[in-house]
């Protein structure tokens, strides 16, 4: 596959799945500052266009160490009780409602894994990509322009899991769908786009701040 093919393949795929919250039920409501749960937002993070001093070319404060992903409020969303999704073949795990089924299927592009309540009212999507550009460790806005130069990212920001791993953290937008959360992690050869409709964002903060690759 074709390098500029790579992220909109995850592009269009990525949405495609995500679109089962929106027509299981769903509601997409929430304003610019509707989602909580994350306690990494702070005045350096940038909008489309609004880069501060201190601030590279993707919009990613370069001025200080990346955040660490805590969760500090529950939010809209009631995580209830938990237990532990290990997925052996991709080498991660994560705390997930146990109210939560958890389905996957592959195609040809990629490996998706949908996480979401029987009613289809909550939950969030993986979909994985196998990666292979080694100066790239880490996914940054740029190199997302590189392929998608009209993707909507909004407040980006480099984060570290709880285990060590950078991800790129940003709020995006697709006409179907609505508002989204995006995580996005580099990882063992892997490109890992983790996305939740912005009503779920409390629930997606909570998962992060479990989630750990072996």
């Amino acid at each position: 596959m074709k390098k500029p093919q790579i992220l909109a393949c995850l592009l269009v795929l990525g949405f495609g799945v995500v679109a089962l919250f929106v027509f299981g039920g769903a509601k997409n409501d929430v304003g610019e500052q509707g989602a909580t749960g994350w306690s990494i937002f702070s005045e350096s993070q940038t909008d489309e266009g609004e880069r501060k001093e201190g601030s590279d070319s993707s919009g990613v404060s370069s001025s200080s160490e990346p955040e660490r992903v805590e969760n500090t409020s529950s939010g809209s969303y009631d995580f209830g009780e938990s237990i532990r999704y290990v997925n052996t073949a991709y080498g991660f795990s994560f705390d997930k409602p146990t109210s939560m089924d958890v389905s996957s299927f592959t195609e040809d592009m990629g490996e998706t894994i949908l996480i979401q309540e029987a009613k289809g009212s909550a939950g969030f999507q993986i979909f994985i990509l196998p990666w292979d550009e080694q100066e790239y460790t880490v996914m940054t806005v740029e190199r997302i322009r590189e392929d998608l130069p009209d993707f909507t990212i909004r407040e980006p920001q480099e984060v570290v899991l709880a285990d060590g791993t950078h991800a790129l953290l940003f709020w995006s937008e697709e006409k179907s769908v609505g508002r989204t959360r995006e995580v996005w992690i580099i990882k063992n050869e892997y490109l890992y786009q983790i996305s939740a409709l912005a009503h779920f964002d409390p629930l997606l903060a909570r998962v992060m701040s479990s989630w750990r690759f072996e």
